[in-house]
């Protein structure tokens, strides 16, 4: 795992919130209806409905690509989550989680863990080379 992708946590999540609005806004969109006469019909539908079939195949062509969109952000974000939660010492996973995750700053994180702001520094970088290197191993 990379800084980068570690930093990449809160835009994601903000993604993945934006589509869930996207796709219910594409769901509500009404598609126009045109009701036609119909010269005979059963008693229970006295007309039928014509919807604009390019309108709905465009709706539904782009509420399958958010939904790809937003599977592969949840992906992404469990990843990140699964890296995080793997870190065995408390005090460092800690560290990751109010950085990547809860996005405070390195001064904020010494405070609350009573420790000095470039240890912080310090101890994000070893992990994140110990995690390259086993990765390669």
């Amino acid at each position: 795992m990379t800084k980068k992708q570690l930093q990449q946590h809160r835009a994601l999540k903000r993604e993945i919130e934006e589509l869930d609005k996207k796709i219910l806004q594409e769901q509500k969109k009404e598609i126009s209806v045109t009701q036609e006469k119909v010269k005979a019909s059963m008693k229970d539908f006295p007309y039928i409905e014509i919807y604009n079939a390019e309108q709905a195949y465009i709706s539904r062509k782009l509420i399958n690509e958010y939904q790809k969109r937003k599977l592969k952000a949840e992906k992404e974000t469990l990843e990140i989550e699964t890296f995080i939660s793997s870190i065995s010492d408390a005090e460092i996973r800690l560290m990751f989680q109010y950085s990547f995750i809860d996005g405070m700053k390195q001064r904020e994180i010494a405070e609350r863990l009573h420790m000095e702001r470039s240890n912080i520094s310090k101890k994000i970088t070893e992990i994140l080379q110990l995690s390259q290197k086993s990765v390669l191993y």
